[in-house]
């Protein structure tokens, strides 16, 4: 959008538990254009983890990462690899990750059919 729109228009964007989704240079693109996006993780998805960083995918800035309900930390890097508690460390593998974290609860909301009635 911010390459499409007029630089006056500011874009934020929010995600929730998303995968990998581009190269360093997307990234680097991707950062210098929304610096005013978060992508918020919940505690041990697996989404956030694939691709993996050995095929070359990498995040953009701006996680935060759900511990625990109620319980949240920000985490300054791209894939933070630096800090146990955000999710490059928490989640190490798809082996040590649960895919239902992925449903939430997101600040308290669940996403997913499993919780539609």
């Amino acid at each position: 959008l911010t390459l499409n729109l007029p630089s006056d228009v500011h874009v934020k964007g929010v995600t929730y538990g998303t995968p990998r989704v581009g190269n360093k240079d997307f990234v680097q693109l991707f950062d210098e254009k929304v610096p005013d996006f978060t992508r918020v993780n919940n505690e041990h998805d697996i989404v956030p983890i694939v691709p993996g960083r050995f095929l070359g995918f990498e995040h953009p800035k701006g996680e935060v990462h759900i511990v625990s309900p109620g319980n949240a930390v920000t985490c300054t890097g791209d894939d933070d690899d630096d800090d146990d508690q955000c999710t490059d460390q928490s989640v190490s593998s798809i082996v040590t990750g649960n895919v239902l974290n992925h449903l939430g609860p997101y600040e308290g909301i669940h996403i997913g059919t499993l919780f539609c009635n």
